[in-house]
């Protein structure tokens, strides 16, 4: 099987400018939790969900779209309602990732790349700081 040179070398051209964003997304994550006091209102399996959809896309607005989703979806269940939309989680997600993660490259392919690396940054910090609900917990 022949390797194409140009898809190689586009490749790594990919991975490195991924690679210069790695630091600042990780302390984008620690300033997102400082900033909401450590609060972590969802559950890991809610951040894994999260994380596992981003890295089946290609599409940043299907991810922040499903955050919307998540926000919505809990008016209809009032025990949950505290989760995505707890002192407005999901809607500041959404702001940090919409005006800071997709700023820092203008190529889609990149974006999508530092989105997901945000988003599993996230769900390790979330893990380190326990969650402020367990798993099954409805209240």
């Amino acid at each position: 099987m022949a390797v194409n040179k140009s898809s190689v070398l586009s490749m790594l051209d990919l991975i490195a400018e991924v690679e210069q964003h790695k630091d600042v997304l990780i302390e984008m994550v620690e300033s997102f939790f400082e900033n909401r006091k450590k609060l972590v209102p969802v559950t890991k399996t809610q951040l894994s969900n999260l994380l596992r959809l981003a890295s089946e896309t290609t599409s940043t607005k299907e991810v922040l779209a499903f955050v919307r989703y998540q926000i919505g979806r809990e008016s209809e269940k009032k025990q949950d309602k505290w989760r995505w939309r707890k002192d407005e989680f999901g809607e500041q997600l959404i702001r940090v990732l919409e005006q800071e993660v997709l700023r820092l490259h203008n190529e889609k392919k990149v974006q999508i790349r530092l989105m997901r690396l945000f988003l599993g940054y996230m769900r390790r910090q979330a893990i380190y700081l326990g969650p402020a609900v367990e798993e099954g917990e409805n209240k």
